[in-house]
């Protein structure tokens, strides 16, 4: 039996799974295996699932009829035979050592969950090529750390499944919930979360998240979805109900930069019925008991979103300009911690 399960959903990308599965194939942890599950896929993907795996038996090809990829990855944990999971897209591609430094987290430190820092890339190889060899730093989060970790302090790290080498019983019977169109995956993190495992977490950049113009097409499609704002707005809710508005303003204020992204995209893709149907969202959420105690700068983005665009441009120009200020302070606080920790002089 294998002791980490890859579970990799397929749907129509002959163009990047044969790079994703050899990064998953030359990890330095053999033993493993590779389960593909293709939803349905239209081009060649699947047989170059087939080509790679008559040189490597780990690979294992699953074909099923389209169902989304929550679907898939549903599959794939029925399929698991190893005592860890580990999910990766099928246009990603993980460092050489990740899943061996992941483990030695699971084993060494007791964690549930291990998960890293990843770098958005269009040529995956260049970017794999470029990183360090050296084993990397890790945190860990414990009981109700560990939630801290989910709603605040790594709430972007911790928002898709990507990367996520996970204990298989911890998993238990816990899946994707089809039904949802997006942000299924940060649903089932938050449930896992709930279990209140220990989590390691490491800065080091050793997920690599392809980003192609196909990612930009499927979003436009995805936000059209009537589901697009369920699994923020659950959580949001479940957090509320649980007496912690400091969790659930996190995700009222997710809720409404969601709603105004999503709405600026229908109208560019003149989407009139979309359009009404976030309109009527948005007079539900000026309603909801959070939204007077989210962010000021936040409503005053909503309200003017859809009631004065002139204002709304203005209030993003500042925003952009105060981002792009607080990011060189980052980086610059970044380079002198890293001398610092290299003993160079500051």
């Amino acid at each position: 039996m294998a002791q980490i399960s890859v579970i990799i959903p397929l749907y129509n990308g002959e163009a990047f799974i044969q790079p994703c599965l050899l990064s998953a194939a030359r990890q330095t942890h053999r033993d493993l295996e590779i389960l593909v599950i293709d939803d349905g896929s239209t081009d060649r993907g699947p047989d170059v699932c087939r080509e790679l795996g008559r040189d490597d038996d780990r690979i294992k090809l699953y074909c099923q009829e389209n169902g989304g990829v929550s679907a898939a990855r549903n599959r794939g944990l029925e399929l698991a035979a190893g005592e860890y999971v580990f999910f990766l897209d099928c246009d990603d591609a993980i460092h050489p050592l990740l899943l061996e430094e992941q483990l030695r987290q699971m084993e060494e430190r007791g964690a549930g969950i291990a998960f890293c820092e990843y770098r958005k890339a269009e040529h995956l190889e260049q970017a794999l090529a470029e990183m360090p060899l050296e084993r990397p730093r890790w945190l860990l989060a414990e009981g109700a750390e560990a939630e801290v970790w989910f709603h605040q302090t790594y709430i972007n790290q911790l928002a898709g499944i990507g990367g996520k080498l996970i204990r298989r019983d911890l998993v238990g019977d816990l899946r994707f919930d089809e039904e949802l169109i997006n942000g299924e995956d940060t649903w089932f993190l938050y449930n896992l979360i709930c279990k209140q495992p220990s989590l390691a977490y490491s800065p080091a950049a050793w997920y690599c998240y392809r980003w192609h113009p196909a990612n930009a097409t499927k979003s436009a499609r995805i936000i059209g979805g009537k589901m697009y704002l369920e699994s923020c707005r659950r959580i949001r809710d479940l957090e509320w109900q649980k007496s912690r508005p400091d969790f659930a303003l996190t995700w009222e204020n997710l809720t409404l930069s969601q709603i105004m992204r999503s709405f600026l995209l229908l109208e560019k893709l003149q989407d009139q019925e979309g359009c009404k149907r976030l309109r009527e969202r948005e007079r539900a959420e000026r309603a909801h008991p959070l939204y007077r105690r989210a962010d000021l700068f936040v409503r005053l983005l909503f309200a003017s979103c859809f009631f004065c665009r002139p204002l709304y441009r203005l209030l993003k120009a500042v925003e952009n300009i105060l981002s792009a200020v607080w990011g060189g302070l980052k980086k610059a606080v970044g380079r002198r911690f890293r001398k610092t920790l290299s003993g160079g002089v500051i």
